[in-house]
């Protein structure tokens, strides 16, 4: 379904060309590849991540499933926050400027932006959270089967794992600190994006209440907002967030391994459809 929405609506940039989205478009088609890109990483990779107390676990059960092709699925998944980001960004200068003279800029940045999340991404993965002798010594009942789990585990799979340990002895004992490191990492990234899209929105809502011609502007911006934001909240960053750092809180819940990798196909599929039926021209 993502292949098909996301391959009908780079089609639709392409060759209708509205004249009201203007240099949008490329934002858009841009957004429209790194869904299409991700759609396929996440089938030929297929991870299913785990929580159990102090620690979060993650492989990928698809043809391609070392701990390197993880990691390139992983960075992939971070690029969506600076192309959400610019989104939010674009529209807020845009009411404000003439911005035909910024947009390569913006669109500079944002390639720039989307290089660097992805190399963060791809790093904390494989460098901080990839296995040590330690954290093999934690989990190995576990990859023996000694404990219950929807997942099947096994010995031949163990080096196939990423994972953050935070403590290695009960919790708030033993700190791992880097895993705290990645974890800290990937919170700074969450927090400087939506704190951009929270003030983006601000001004954006702030300029239509004084300069909206309709209410069905606003009303339409308002929807837009939260397509584009509490939708990838729900499908993808909090399922994928509460994996990562609720194990810091020794707090793990076992259906989110079922859960998670059928909401992450999901949000590429909601991105494409959202645009296609905000904007008149491709519905």
């Amino acid at each position: 379904g993502s292949l098909i929405v996301n391959a009908l609506l780079l089609f639709f940039i392409l060759r209708k060309g509205e004249r009201d989205v203007g240099n949008y478009r490329l934002l858009l088609m841009c957004f429209a590849i790194n869904d299409l890109v991700f759609t396929v990483t996440h089938y030929v990779t297929y991870p299913v991540a785990e929580t159990h107390p102090n620690m979060f676990l993650e492989r990928s059960h698809g043809p391609l499933n070392s701990p390197f092709m993880h990691a390139i699925y992983i960075g992939n998944y971070g690029t969506s926050f600076p192309l959400l980001c610019a989104h939010f960004v674009y529209r807020a200068m845009a009411l404000k400027m003439d911005f035909q003279h910024h947009f390569k800029k913006l669109l500079v940045g944002t390639v720039v932006a989307v290089a660097a999340s992805y190399s963060v991404w791809f790093f904390v993965v494989y460098a901080l959270f990839i296995q040590d002798d330690v954290s093999r010594v934690i989990t190995k009942e576990l990859m023996e089967g000694s404990f219950p789990s929807p997942i099947v585990h096994s010995n031949a799979t163990a080096e196939l794992y990423i994972g953050a340990l935070y403590w290695s002895g009960d919790t708030f004992e033993g700190p791992r600190w880097r895993s705290f490191a990645g974890a800290a990492i990937l919170v700074t990234i969450m927090s400087v994006v939506y704190g951009t899209i929270t003030v983006c929105s601000y001004l954006i809502v702030s300029y239509l209440k004084t300069n909206a011609k309709s209410v069905s502007t606003l009303r339409l911006q308002r929807q837009l907002f939260k397509c584009l934001t509490v939708f990838p909240m729900i499908t993808a960053y909090f399922p994928a967030g509460f994996c990562i750092f609720a194990p810091i809180l020794g707090i793990s819940w076992t259906p989110i391994s079922m859960i998670l990798p059928n909401f992450c196909c999901l949000h590429p599929l909601f991105d494409g459809l959202v645009v296609m039926l905000a904007i008149p021209g491709y519905r």
